[in-house]
């Protein structure tokens, strides 16, 4: 079986303003050179899916329909490219105070993958380019009195994982709950695996059995590392 591709990637922190939240997104970097359509039309006659013709004469073929497709759009139409992408006009902009489209409108084409597009995350492997520094989060305890995943009202929490550092003041704990309520808690100690806060009062209110959502956020020069959620459960 032949290998997947890599996607390399960073985690990065944005504020959710529906929820006035915060949250945490992968993002694609390192991207491998985009593929001109001389070099797509060759791997395509490599794979015999183009056959009988030469590359410059199915070049001329690729060319020919992106031609007729832009021209199909200059005369307003829609494109159905056969279950791979649908091809349809926007109006971008807002319109003038009496309803007028103006010159701050603009006329795009939107591109809307078909299902012979689809990709599933299951096609590539993943590598977190800054695995180094990204806090692991494996999984909350309570200092006494539970078990994993299990926060008991009022006690410290002990946060299990690796990549955490050796300074608790390079490290946050931020638990998540609700409709996008967050607490930090205060980090009491720190090292390379082991995290400890002491309680959020905000939890105490929370319902027995109420899920909340671990993350550490790890600062290091300039940079913030945040590790992947965890979740726990909030008991009496």
């Amino acid at each position: 079986m032949a290998e997947k591709p890599v996607i390399r990637y960073e985690v990065r922190a944005q504020r959710d303003p529906i929820n006035n939240t915060t949250v945490y997104v992968p993002a694609i970097v390192d991207r491998s050179a985009t593929k001109s359509l001389t070099t797509v039309i060759e791997n395509a006659i490599d794979r015999g899916l183009i056959v009988g013709i030469k590359a410059s004469a199915a070049s001329g073929i690729a060319t020919g329909l992106c031609e007729q497709l832009i021209k199909e759009f200059k005369d307003g139409n829609s494109v159905n490219f056969g279950g791979y992408f649908h091809g349809r006009l926007y109006l971008d902009g807002t319109v003038s105070g009496d309803g007028r489209i103006t010159g701050a409108n603009s006329v795009n084409i939107r591109l809307i993958k078909g299902v012979k597009w689809a990709l599933a995350a299951s096609d590539f492997s993943f590598m977190n380019i800054v695995d180094d520094k990204t806090p692991v989060v494996d999984f909350a305890i309570s200092s006494a009195g539970a078990a994993r995943g299990r926060l008991v009202k009022g006690q410290s929490v002990l946060v299990n994982g690796t990549t955490f550092g050796e300074n608790a003041a390079d490290v946050a704990v931020r638990f998540a709950y609700g409709d996008g309520a967050e607490a930090t808690a205060t980090v009491t100690g720190c090292g390379e695996n082991l995290i400890s806060v002491a309680w959020p009062d905000e939890l105490s209110a929370l319902p027995d059995g109420t899920e909340v959502s671990i993350v550490v956020i790890r600062t290091s020069g300039s940079a913030t590392y945040v590790s992947t959620p965890r979740s726990a459960i909030v008991v009496g």
